[in-house]
């Protein structure tokens, strides 16, 4: 029987009455949709190593670029920044010339205005620079336990910061102004003792409502009040209470807790302190006091050029049992309202158990022989640092000005003044510290400074028995509320390229969120970087960065003293996680409802092909029976498995079937072979995911091409084929 007749012969489906083609039993129909699957399936194989030879390997997800610095956070940072001020001065030895400097990171506008002296003035500012208001004469207090109406209030359209100057020769200081938002109930007051010299301790109240009641707790008695016996005031907004005391030595109304029912600004100082006793020239000295709330635990300090001699420090508690230390060593145990003085030569690391306020005080000049003269100075704990300041001295009197700098060791090369990299040279490393130090001389006028990392700065200036100081700026988030960082999570892993965040969490005593305060992210280990954030309304501060290296990381958040720390581990991507073509369940042929076939392509096409040539097919089992059947000729073709381009070259069916044939048939199948990448879905699998480059890529798209080629030739034979049988002449 030839060819023709054969396909002829048609035969029922065995269950579905469906009419086929057959050879040996085999259902052509179903034979030609198995090919016609096998072609789509192979020829999409192909398009998709195409695709992927073209487009190169998939990286792993990068996410953003990395960026070492604070995640956006929802809190506004709570600092000296503000639009609304209420302002005194204290009494200088005698009525001063008053001045208040106003600067702000954006240009904006205001008024300060003395509703007791019927004082308005308009002003503006302009970044960068700063603006000065002078104040008309007698707007400073003389008096003591006398309520007066002497506020001065400052309120702008957009945040500023304000500074007060209060100068007369030979005896002036400066303070940084704190704005309304962030004051609060309850103080401790810092100055000086007297000497007897020039005695006149003092401080200041001022209201910021009306109907506020004022405790105070004196610590000497003066004008009538008992040491250690509260008493009130009773003020209205804007006015005004001064208490001075001008009792011998050593008489002092350091330490003196004032209170209030609604929030209050305290100025703390002397009238003209000689610092320390014994010692000449006196000078006023002056500083706003921060809430209590906003004290902390750790220091950093620098001493101030030209000094020879060092500084006058006093640490003052707030808390019973409190523990100072500087340098690791104890130096005092104190209770509420005690202080501790000492003179500090060198930069120093102060720290304490409990909240303490730390001052910084310039020495009289017959200390050691400079120009100069006392002045006090806040030292804001470490955590409450700014990362931007934009600061001025005074217009005339004062040939030597300096700004000392305190800032993190690996943020140094960050640090600009006036636009300009501050030199590495500049700074010495503070001993058992992560800190290093700066004393910069600057010339007379305003200057600005930045940096990556939040840095302390102190503004200072001396003159011919004379001098000024006060603090750049400061954070004043309530730390001192602070007792537990926790950082989450505690590990996690992630493939290098992407991001990675950590949320710290930020508490106090009762297990209650605390809003505002600065959290400081560091990361060791094998992706080291920093920032900063600051805790939104839920007490919480986010750090995100990316990770380009891969092994461990340590996190560390902390808040001052307190710090927890979590672990990452930065794998290496697996570079085909999204490119290794993944086959789906219609690329594997699908049998007939009532056969099912199970082809092992073995055949290996080689040498030439003839005409009287062989094939050979593993077994397509019937469902009925199972006999086997003497192979047919092979059929060699070399290189690329090829169909025949005519009818002769076919490999011709036997004369007939033998009996019992039907439920097995043998077929002539151009077998692919499985040695070498990429020629099945396993190797294709195995080697896109193992590969470290696709230059193997090339070649294997091209073996598929000729295959796909292969697959339309056959598809285009069998369709002669079938053509032939109707008796009609086939179209391509």
């Amino acid at each position: 029987m030839n060819l023709n007749t054969w396909l002829r012969k048609r035969s029922a489906d065995a269950r579905g009455g469906v009419s086929a083609y057959t050879y040996k039993g085999v259902a052509m129909k179903a034979l030609s949709v198995r090919i016609l699957r096998g072609r789509l399936q192979w020829m999409t194989l192909a398009l998709a190593i195409l695709a992927l030879v073209l487009g190169g390997r998939p990286a792993a997800s990068a996410g953003p670029a990395a960026s070492a610095g604070p995640a956006a956070s929802a809190a506004t940072n709570p600092d000296s920044l503000g639009t609304d001020f209420w302002l005194a001065f204290p009494g200088n030895y005698s009525g001063g010339t008053l001045t208040l400097f106003i600067t702000g990171p954006t240009a904006t506008s205001g008024t300060v205005t003395m509703p007791g002296v019927a004082f308005s003035a308009p002003f503006t500012v302009t970044p960068g620079t700063v603006t000065s208001v002078p104040l008309p004469a007698g707007s400073d207090i003389q008096t003591s336990d006398t309520v007066e109406n002497l506020g001065i209030h400052v309120t702008a359209d957009a945040e500023v910061t304000v500074y007060g100057l209060n100068q007369i020769t030979a005896s002036t200081d400066a303070y940084l102004g704190l704005p309304t938002d962030i004051l609060g109930t309850e103080y401790l007051v810092e100055g000086y003792e007297n000497v007897d010299i020039v005695e006149g301790t003092e401080f200041a109240v001022v209201a910021t409502q009306d109907g506020t009641t004022v405790t105070i707790n004196p610590t000497v008695t003066t004008n009538g009040h008992t040491a250690g016996t509260p008493y009130t005031v009773s003020l209205d907004q804007g006015h005004t209470y001064q208490l001075r005391n001008e009792d011998a030595h050593p008489a002092d109304l350091s330490g003196s807790i004032v209170t209030s029912d609604k929030p209050i600004a305290v100025f703390g100082g002397h009238q003209c302190a000689n610092i320390p006793m014994g010692y000449l020239y006196c000078d006023h000295i002056v500083e706003e006091m921060p809430p209590t709330s906003t004290w902390g635990k750790s220091f950093v300090t620098e001493p101030l050029a030209t000094r020879t001699g060092g500084d006058t420090f006093r640490y003052l508690a707030d808390t019973d049992n409190t523990t100072v230390q500087v340098n690791g060593a104890p130096v005092a145990t104190l209770n509420r309202g005690q202080l501790f003085e000492q003179i500090l030569t060198a930069p120093s690391v102060i720290t304490s158990d409990k909240p303490i306020l730390v001052t910084q005080y310039s020495n009289s000049t017959t200390f050691d022989g400079a120009t100069s003269d006392p002045f006090e100075v806040l030292v804001p704990p470490f955590e409450q640092f700014l990362n931007s300041y934009t600061v001025t001295t005074p217009a005339t009197g004062f040939a030597e000005n300096f700004i000392n700098v305190v800032a993190p060791t690996a943020s140094l090369a960050t640090i600009n003044l006036d636009g300009v990299p501050v030199p590495g040279g500049s700074f010495t490393p503070i001993p058992d510290s992560t800190f290093s130090a700066a004393q910069l001389a600057v010339a007379l006028g305003s200057h600005t400074l930045d940096g990556a990392q939040p840095f302390g700065v102190t503004v200072y200036g001396f003159a011919q028995a004379d001098s000024y100081g006060y603090p750049g700026g400061l954070s004043l988030a309530p730390v001192a509320t602070v007792t537990s960082v926790t950082l989450a999570p505690e590990d996690a892993t992630n493939p290098i390229n992407t991001e990675h965040c950590v949320t710290a969490s930020v508490k106090d005593q009762n297990d209650d969120p605390v809003v505002g305060v600065r959290v400081d992210f560091s990361v060791t280990g094998v992706n080291p970087t920093n920032g900063f954030g600051n805790t939104a309304a839920d007490g919480t501060a986010n750090f995100c960065y990316t990770g380009t290296n891969p092994g461990s990381d340590t996190i560390t958040a902390a808040v001052g003293p307190l710090s927890d720390t979590a672990m990452k581990l930065w794998t290496t991507a697996t570079p085909t996680a999204t490119a290794t073509p993944t086959p789906t369940a219609t690329a594997t042929p699908t049998p007939t409802p009532t056969r099912t076939y199970t082809p092992t392509l073995t055949a290996t096409a080689t040498g030439t092909p003839t005409g009287t040539s062989t094939a050979t097919a593993a077994p397509i089992t019937h469902r009925r029976s199972t006999p086997t059947e003497t192979p047919m000729p092979t059929a060699t073709v070399a290189p690329a498995p090829r169909p025949p381009q005519a009818p002769a070259a076919m490999p011709q069916p036997p004369s007939a079937p033998t009996a019992g044939e039907a439920g097995t048939a043998q077929y002539p199948l151009i077998a692919l072979p499985k040695t070498g990448a990429g020629m099945d879905e396993g190797h294709m699998s195995d080697s896109l995911s193992s590969s470290a480059d696709a230059s193997w890529l090339y070649p294997t798209a091209a073996v598929i091409g000729l295959l796909g080629g292969a697959a339309i030739v056959g598809g285009l034979r069998m369709r002669h084929l079938k053509a032939r049988s109707r008796g009609r002449p086939a179209t391509h």
